[in-house]
């Protein structure tokens, strides 16, 4: 093999790559907007509507007649207008978030928002409770008071373990103190809630997501404490205090957001933080139950306002989208399955979003994102289009705002949202030759497991890249892994050869 013919290789190598990175680009569409009431605070998916498409819930701060929840309804092509807009009365509340669930298990969801209470002093904190009515529409709601002020964030989840939701909220003492709070309204089965519970946590918590982070069955909360620039951790136990004392996992400097991560198989998930200090993702790994190692770093080059997790690109791994802390860019970072995250996809905003939801809001299968501009009163759709079939990967219930958790009883459909005009991703490169696919130990450097190192294993081991079975022979440098490192130095070898 001659030094034209190693060049030729570098060449096909190359184009090898550029192919496979114009695969992976493409996977967000482009976005679309959508009129909501004014200065949309946050949103969450909800199936009220009994459409073919997940509807969802925008809070608003100040609409045209004050504080509302505008009801988009979700269709498999396309998000439409608000059929709904419940008002909340703007001479008593303050809306600050919202959630959704089947509260009274009628098969119809219903939501709630977090709210202050400003007609009574001191100022305190509360939630309004929305129930669905047989005609479509809601009742009247009922207000639970909480005993700290400022709800910041709400989640519905069973913490309780009674197989009904109860509602969760990150509030604050108000008082000389400073402490935090998580408040637990706990739920019955006819949708109304019981007397709170509340639990004094760091100084001020003001993002949560609920998941069953170490795999025992009960629901846990993920908090960021962003006074304290520290992660939390409430740990469900189903007993008399619901929760196990609050476990701090690591400061983060500048903390902005968390989602909770499945990195790897298992029942365990990571819990992934963003820092503005100096850009970047802090991937916390439990290595056993409630054990994290130091994090990863994964740089950034936006601060960060939001942030999301779901498998994207239907590789088995979850990956994270990035809101910049600007609005204008939604980023799609790809788990690398070592803690690591790197570029995949990004979208440019024409509206400046502050919250975002990841959601299967067309039911195909494929999560997508749903964004909230305060600036331009818009909800903001980015459709997943990735071509790939995804691997269904189990995840972690609860935690809407920010992980991905498919709707359950649902047929997904074959055709995503937002899929037209948007350029198909090229199919992944078919192999120059196909290897052996012998997985036993082979000589490094011999790729296809045929005996003989040769030319032919440049193919194979660039398809190696691709496939996680093969050759060992690929791991030519004997680092455990397959990268392009193992191509440099096999056509290295090759080079030394002739």
């Amino acid at each position: 093999m001659g030094r034209d013919d190693h060049r030729w290789v570098l060449v096909a190598l190359a184009l090898c790559l550029c192919v496979r990175s114009s695969a992976v680009a493409g996977v967000l569409a482009e976005a679309q907007s959508y009129a909501v009431d004014g200065s949309p605070v946050g949103v969450v998916p909800a199936r009220i509507a009994g459409n073919d498409g997940v509807d969802l819930v925008i809070c608003s701060d100040d609409g045209d007649k004050g504080p509302s929840a505008s009801l988009l309804s979700g269709h498999v092509r396309a998000i439409v207008t608000a059929e709904k807009r419940v008002a909340v009365d703007p001479g008593r509340y303050i809306a600050h978030a919202a959630a959704a669930a089947d509260f009274n298990g009628d098969g119809a969801a219903d939501f709630a928002v977090a709210v202050s209470v400003a007609d009574v002093s001191p100022v305190r904190g509360g939630v309004l409770v929305y129930l669905s009515t047989k005609n479509g529409g809601f009742a009247e709601p009922q207000l639970y008071t909480l005993a700290g002020v400022y709800p910041t964030c709400l989640e519905a989840a069973d913490v309780t373990g009674d197989g009904t939701v109860d509602l969760i909220a990150c509030d604050s003492t108000g008082d000389a103190s400073g402490g935090g709070l998580v408040s637990v309204l706990p739920g019955a089965s006819d949708g109304s809630f019981g007397s709170e519970t509340a639990i004094k946590v760091g100084s001020l918590p003001t993002r949560a997501v609920v998941a069953d982070v170490d795999g025992d069955q009960r629901i846990d909360v993920v908090l960021a404490d962003t006074v304290d620039d520290q992660v939390i951790v409430l740990y469900g136990n189903h007993g008399p205090t619901i929760f196990d004392a609050p476990v701090n996992i690591g400061s983060v400097d500048d903390l902005s957001a968390l989602s909770v991560v499945r990195t790897m198989s298992g029942s365990l998930l990571d819990v992934a933080a963003t820092s503005n200090a100096t850009p970047q993702i802090l991937l916390f790994h439990q290595v056993t139950a409630r054990a994290f190692q130091a994090p990863v770093a994964s740089m950034l080059d936006d601060a960060v306002a939001d942030l999301g997790s779901a498998d994207f690109d239907g590789d088995g791994r979850d990956d994270l989208v990035v809101l910049s802390q600007a609005g204008t860019r939604l980023a799609l970072l790809a788990g690398q399955g070592d803690g690591h995250f790197a570029p995949l996809d990004s979208v440019t905003l024409d509206d400046a979003a502050t919250r975002l939801a990841v959601v299967d809001l067309d039911l195909d299968g494929k999560p997508d994102v749903a964004l909230t501009s305060t600036d331009t009163d818009n909800l903001v759709v980015v459709a997943n289009v990735y071509v790939a079939t995804p691997t269904p990967t189990p995840t972690a219930t609860g935690g809407s705002a920010t992980t991905y958790t498919p709707m359950p009883g649902v047929t997904p459909s074959p055709t995503p949202i937002g899929s037209g005009g948007t350029p198909t991703p090229t199919p992944l490169p078919t192999p120059l030759a196909t290897p052996t696919a012998d997985i036993t130990a082979s000589d490094p450097g011999d790729a296809n497991c045929d005996g003989v190192i040769d030319e032919t294993d440049v193919p194979a081991l660039i398809h190696r890249l691709f496939d996680e079975n093969g050759c060992s022979g690929a791991d030519v440098d004997g680092d455990g892994q397959v990268t392009a490192a193992d191509l440099v130095a096999l056509l290295q070898s090759l080079w030394e050869q002739q």
